[in-house]
């Protein structure tokens, strides 16, 4: 009788969490999946691994020659957090002299000290398994910093003051990719990069982009302000991710001209919770973040 019992117990967890997949991703019957995102150790790289609440996100501050000194073990395309190293945060100054948007979506960073250089990377908020990690707001805050400091796009020759990047050590397959350390260890994801302390507020770069989205908490309507530093706005739409990296809304935004947006969007009914929107411009993406709707 109690094994009996113990199958009829199985099969109705199985049709109940099946249930609840079916009802994710079928939320909003319009929603666009976005599966971006890698696949060698990518929840290692996004924090999404059953080892990322044991990381210790304490960072230590060092030195990115003292990083690519350091022995690292060889990673295969699915080796678990590397014990000891990987479980490690960093905090570094440096500069950043490249900027790339991969084709998983991520921003790589060419860090350097002047002599070394490594990478480190920050993973795009909507794709999936990055979606459901607890740094979200982390990764939206850090993209956010590049675009309006660095520039949307590729940057092949970044010139900013220098910045503090603190970020979790990872191991990357060898690759051949610009900047990698000779130890293959990167900082990815990075969790923070802001300006070094030491560098004065008049000498900090004119942003290149700035944007205001209300209110937040929103009920059905959202004003979008976005100024450019140069012309460019283009075909711009404003899109909402739910958490599970599903698009449910993509609206045109109107604009006042090639360097300014100033409108109020009427949003469709949607379910209370947490949403990341996305402002694009001519098919790229140039801000990020995050918004509560409390129907």
């Amino acid at each position: 009788m109690k094994k009996y019992s113990f199958r009829i117990l199985y099969v109705a967890i199985y049709l109940l969490s099946n249930s609840l997949h079916v009802f994710a991703q079928t939320e909003n019957e319009n929603a666009e999946k976005t599966t971006c995102g890698g696949t060698e150790r990518w929840s290692v790289k996004v924090l999404t691994d059953s080892n990322a609440a044991a990381v210790h996100y304490t960072p230590i501050t060092t030195t990115i020659s003292a990083l690519c000194a350091l022995t690292t073990p060889s990673a295969g395309t699915s080796t678990p957090r590397f014990i000891g190293l990987e479980y490690t945060t960093y905090r570094v100054v440096c500069n950043v002299i490249a900027k790339r948007n991969e084709t998983d979506n991520d921003y790589h960073l060419e860090l350097t000290n002047g002599t070394d250089t490594m990478v480190g990377e920050i993973p795009d908020p909507v794709c999936s398994q990055a979606a459901l990690s607890t740094h979200v707001s982390e990764y939206i805050a850090c993209r956010n910093f590049v675009n309006t400091n660095i520039g949307t796009g590729t940057v092949l020759s970044v010139s900013i003051p220098p910045v503090v990047v603190t970020g979790v050590a990872f191991v990357d397959i060898p690759h051949g990719v610009s900047g990698a350390a000779p130890n293959n260890l990167e900082l990815h994801p990075i969790l923070d990069i802001h300006f070094a302390g030491g560098t004065g507020i008049q000498n900090l770069p004119e942003p290149l982009l700035s944007v205001t989205v209300s209110p937040n908490p929103f009920i059905n309507k959202i004003g979008i302000k976005a100024v450019l530093k140069k012309e460019n706005f283009s075909n711009c739409y404003f899109q909402l991710y739910d958490v599970y990296a599903n698009k449910v809304v993509d609206i045109p935004l109107s604009q006042i001209d090639k360097r300014e947006i100033n409108t109020t969007i009427d949003i469709p009914e949607l379910h209370k919770g947490i949403y990341i929107f996305r402002i694009m411009n001519n098919g790229e993406l140039i801000y990020d973040g995050k918004l509560e709707c409390k129907k």
